[in-house]
């Protein structure tokens, strides 16, 4: 948790640093301080591919007795009006229950102005293999809500979840605080971007009786995990992004089944976005 505290003390000192030493902020950079190009590129449609590889399979710092690495596919389309649809496939090693093998997502996502961009989606998580009957507790349908904030220093991202089961419902609400940090040369015809990041996130998972560890007592919200990221965003823009990511979880108010301990724990990630076709709207000169 020190650790946690440390780098957030860094982020946010760096902040404070560019606030005090940027004479003018440019506002035409939506979320992140995006190009022009980049800005195009989100509102155009387009389709894309993205691999992502874990060496361990962590949930808020809970494992879930996975215990195991994992892979996903993933297929997007994004239409230019902000709607996008999207397909994944999961590979979770050392899987000892029911796991979702694949879902499909549709969502909407806008640039509300310069300093505020939102998305919902709505996902069914699909699992093979099982009836119904041996997955009543396993969640199948997932809402959310995302919502970015930039003050053109940091970014403040909080967000909202909704998890259905036939057994169970489970909400979540995070909130994130990023700085966006671009290496202003190119680097081998692309772009270095750094990303740092801190979550804290809150569930209302179940609350356990004193004394009967294994009987749940109904249901209250709290603080479930802090999370420290540092994504390493190399992009070829409009080509692919290729995404190293270190991450440091702490997990606490950990529960009977969810496969951890209160402390923190490390993990590697690494995402390959690579953009399959984009509808330009640069007319042809005849």
């Amino acid at each position: 948790m020190k650790i946690i505290l440390s780098c957030l003390g860094l982020c946010l000192s760096i902040s404070l640093f560019g606030q005090l030493s940027t004479q003018q902020m440019t506002i035409q950079r939506v979320k992140y301080q995006m190009d022009s190009l980049d800005y195009q590129i989100q509102k155009s449609s387009r389709l894309a591919l993205e691999t992502n590889f874990m060496n361990r399979v962590l949930y808020s710092g809970r494992d879930y007795n996975l215990k195991g690495f994992g892979a996903s596919t993933q297929l997007s389309f994004y239409h230019k009006s902000g709607f996008w649809l999207s397909t994944v496939a999961y590979h979770w090693e050392g899987s000892t229950q029911a796991i979702p093998k694949a879902d499909v997502t549709i969502g909407y996502s806008a640039v509300l102005d310069e300093h505020l961009s939102a998305s919902v989606s709505y996902s069914r998580w699909n699992y093979f293999g099982r009836s119904r009957d041996e997955l009543r507790w396993a969640f199948d349908n997932f809402f959310s809500t995302y919502w970015t904030i930039n003050t053109g220093y940091f970014g403040l991202s909080p967000s909202f979840y909704y998890m259905t089961s036939p057994s169970e419902n489970v909400a979540q609400l995070a909130l994130t605080a990023s700085k966006y940090f671009e290496i202003k040369r190119p680097v081998l015809g692309g772009k270095l971007i750094f990303e740092p990041n801190i979550t804290w996130m809150s569930s209302t998972n179940d609350r356990y009786e004193v004394g009967e560890p294994t009987k749940p007592a109904g249901k209250i919200l709290r603080v479930i995990d802090y999370e420290f990221q540092l994504p390493i965003i190399y992009r070829k823009v409009g080509k692919f992004d290729f995404i190293p990511k270190f991450i440091l979880t702490h997990p606490v108010n950990v529960g009977p089944y969810d496969g951890a301990q209160e402390k923190l724990v490390f993990l590697f990630t690494a995402d390959l976005k690579i953009m399959l076709w984009r509808k330009t709207n640069a007319k042809r000169v005849k």
